[in-house]
């Protein structure tokens, strides 16, 4: 009973955080009515990572999301949006887990929008009209 009451627990946590990935531990464990030091055993227990690792996890994927579906979106806004706001933090996290920096990778996606938009007709294409 007391670990399907725990993985309630942690799949509330997950949800909120993925809802809002600026939320503190303490709002987190206030949620489920644990304490904080309680929450962060059980969630590294349960799922074998810290909660501030998946919140991280969360808020670089917002970051990218916000990046790919909103191309002409200032970095400081999508950053501050994420809940990181020190630029050089989010530049270096950004990168570490993505590979490119924020800038190349809003590049990257405006030149693949482009090509997507600019692509020349095939023979197929007309014959599936």
């Amino acid at each position: 009973m007391q670990s399907a009451a725990n993985s309630l627990r942690i799949e509330t946590i997950l949800r909120a955080v993925k809802a809002k990935p600026i939320l503190s531990v303490s709002e987190a464990a206030a949620i489920v009515d644990l304490s904080t030091s309680r929450l962060r055993h059980l969630f590294q227990a349960e799922l074998g990572t810290s909660l501030r690792a998946y919140k991280k996890e969360c808020r670089l994927q917002l970051a990218r999301k916000l990046l790919k579906e909103h191309p002409t979106i200032r970095i400081k806004e999508a950053r501050c949006l994420c809940g990181i706001p020190d630029a050089s933090n989010f530049t270096h996290l950004f990168k570490q887990r993505f590979g490119v920096t924020p800038s190349v990778f809003r590049v990257q996606v405006m030149a693949s929008n482009n090509e997507s938009n600019c692509r020349m007709p095939t023979t197929a294409d007309s014959t599936n009209k």
